[in-house]
């Protein structure tokens, strides 16, 4: 799987990389179109926002709909956000709404994710202006934001 790390944390170790691979090569399983991921270029301490790479004509294949040909070269050069992915394909059948895919590929990246082992898991220090001597660790939520398209 290819990973690029475009992450502005110095805290993220091979072992916790290898953790969202993981996330991701499970869930390639179910959704074949998907074929990496790699860091969103934003970062901050509660959520770890991924960006899929896929392959739109397998995605549109797999949704039984049509690529709109405004998109075909378009998308070559231009991530787009998950919520888009509706007006991308049409001629979609109703049972394979594209919005309750999305919907249900971030649901299932967030569950594997939550089910990772701690050495595996990206965990953030924070403390509260109330105490601040006091720290604490958390896991941050995974979220995939956009949808990048393989050239």
């Amino acid at each position: 799987m290819s990973t690029t790390i475009k992450s502005t944390s110095e805290d993220i170790n091979k072992k916790q990389i290898r953790g969202l691979d993981l996330v991701v090569k499970a869930l390639t399983k179910s959704y074949p179109f998907i074929k990496g991921w790699n860091f969103y270029k934003e970062t901050y301490t509660s959520v770890i926002f991924l960006s899929l790479t896929i392959n739109i004509n397998e995605l549109t294949k797999y949704v039984k709909g049509t690529l709109e040909p405004y998109w075909k070269e378009k998308l070559k050069t231009e991530p787009y956000d998950a919520y888009l992915l509706g007006a991308i394909i049409s001629d979609i059948p109703v049972e394979n709404d594209v919005v309750k895919l999305r919907q249900t590929i971030e649901d299932k990246a967030r569950n594997l994710y939550d089910s990772l082992p701690d050495e595996l898991a990206i965990y953030n220090d924070m403390s509260s202006s109330l105490t601040p001597t006091e720290r604490f660790s958390f896991r941050p939520t995974l979220t995939i934001f956009n949808y990048k398209q393989i050239n």
